[in-house]
């Protein structure tokens, strides 16, 4: 009889125990869900013949998913017992900005995150006029009124237009405020070399600041379905990771090549803010270096969950965020959609300006995401998915022109001024696509309301996937990297 492979047992227990977290999370039932969980392995078993006795992994799935549900009770019993905040009354304390400000989508407020010193303990939001200069990194004093989050919710306290005055720079990690002054330095070179709005989307993509677009713009990448250009974070590591392993691996022993790989990503999780999604990316990208170092067979879903897995024990209430879910349904749509719709549409090749490829990818992840963007942000348009295909088309060139300019402005003025005229034109060609598509909307009926019809409708992706789904590719569970 055969027996489970390590990595299918590895993507289980990951499954189930999210599940127990994200139960917990939602207020379920959770006997019910472990009891549902555990007749649902049981009758996959019927399927598996590779399971073996489905009875003994059904009641493991079930333990499991419930041991889940607990962490994520004993996290915020232990969140609570180490959180101090003077809620209710006016207050006077010091704290550190633990990340850039960043402007709110109006553009009138600065938005931080501030670690508060003793005696008090916790992190609060604070927002402060636009014109404040603070930095991360800074000793701030600030005094005013902390407002408590919504019941149930993930949002920090926050603090609206408190008294803050500067105390001292420089009490961050200094690693981190020498990354933070490289991208500002960056986004000022753009800002001279390209007209505001074409500056701004371009440190957009290759920055990753989100901040830099003018509340108009962003408004219309959200109507046109274009905001995850911004992102993309596993496509920037995998460029950055073939660039390196392409130059360097016929000069350098393996060891050496891992190890620069891994540096720079680091650099660039940094660069990057480390906000959710590049974490994802990055903690994948450190999965399949582990499997190079090993020499073994890395499996990008083990390495998906095993991720999801790392980021949800360090912080449960993850997996009720839409940033968290949106990052990982997108690459996993990508991962098991592919092939299917690949076949589904007999696409074979990239096709001229990589449009199937592109349309590949825009089908994979939007359908994947579909439920959870209607229930975070109110509505989907169907134009989403052709505005992807036409938006991606520059993307690797405008990140190639970006890299240019960053690094040629100082040393080589003529190739900088080359690239900022090639992106102009790349970004004046999405500037016009994200304008286009924000003025069609086509909107799909508000159906993922219920719990039931978003199970529904992930079933039936299941099945698609399952069906259309070509006998060449190889089984996903091979390793646990």
């Amino acid at each position: 009889m055969q027996t489970m492979r390590a990595g299918d047992l590895a993507f289980g227990a990951a499954a189930a125990f999210m599940a127990g977290v994200f139960a917990a999370n939602e207020h379920w039932n959770i006997v019910v869900l472990s009891l549902a969980v555990g007749v649902a392995v049981w009758a996959a078993g019927a399927f598996m013949p590779a399971m073996g006795d489905a009875r003994r992994w059904a009641l493991l799935a079930a333990a499991i998913c419930f041991a889940g549900a607990f962490y994520y009770s004993a996290f915020t019993v232990w969140r609570t017992m180490r959180t101090k905040l003077p809620y209710g009354k006016d207050a006077a304390f010091f704290g550190v900005v633990a990340e850039e400000p960043k402007p709110t989508a109006a553009g009138d407020y600065l938005l931080f995150p501030l670690a508060l010193r003793p005696p008090y303990a916790g992190t609060i939001d604070v927002f402060v006029p636009s014109y404040d200069d603070f930095h991360y990194g800074d000793f701030i004093w600030v005094q005013g009124n902390i407002e408590a989050p919504p019941p149930g919710s993930d949002e920090l306290p926050a603090m609206f237009r408190p008294s803050a005055h500067l105390v001292a720079r420089h009490d961050g990690w200094a690693w981190k405020e020498w990354v933070t002054a490289l991208k500002a330095s960056i986004a000022v070179r753009f800002a001279r070399a390209l007209p505001p709005d074409q500056a701004a989307l371009l440190s957009a993509i290759v920055l990753g600041q989100a901040g830099t677009v003018g509340a108009m713009m962003k408004a219309q990448m959200e109507a046109s379905g274009t905001s995850y250009i911004i992102g993309m974070y596993g496509f920037k590591i995998a460029i950055i990771t073939s660039a390196i392993d392409s130059s360097l691996k016929d000069h350098l022993p393996r060891w050496c090549l891992i190890g620069i790989t891994a540096a720079a990503m680091a650099v660039f999780t940094a660069a990057s803010g480390a906000n959710i999604s590049v974490m994802r990316a990055a903690m994948m990208g450190a999965f399949g270096l582990a499997a190079r170092a090993t020499r073994r067979l890395g499996s990008p879903r083990n390495a998906l969950a095993l991720s999801a897995l790392l980021m949800v024990l360090a912080d449960p209430t993850l997996t009720t965020n839409a940033a968290f879910q949106l990052s990982f349904l997108s690459y996993g749509g990508i991962y098991y959609l592919k092939d299917p719709i690949n076949a589904l549409f007999g696409w074979r090749g990239e096709g001229f300006l990589q449009w199937k490829q592109h349309a590949m990818l825009s089908l994979a992840t939007n359908l994947a995401i579909v439920p959870v963007v209607m229930n975070t942000f109110g509505g989907f348009s169907l134009a989403s998915f052709l505005s992807n295909v036409f938006i991606m088309i520059p993307w690797v060139a405008l990140l190639a022109c970006g890299a240019l300019i960053a690094a040629a402005g100082a040393a080589a003025p003529p190739v900088a001024f080359i690239a900022a005229k090639v992106a102009g034109i790349f970004l004046m060609y999405e500037l016009s696509v994200i304008k286009m598509f924000a003025a069609i909307d086509i909107p799909i009926p508000a159906v993922f309301g219920a719990v039931p019809v978003v199970m529904l409708y992930y079933g039936l992706l299941v099945i698609v996937a399952h069906y259309y789904r070509p006998d060449r590719r190889p089984p996903a569970g091979g390793g646990i990297l």
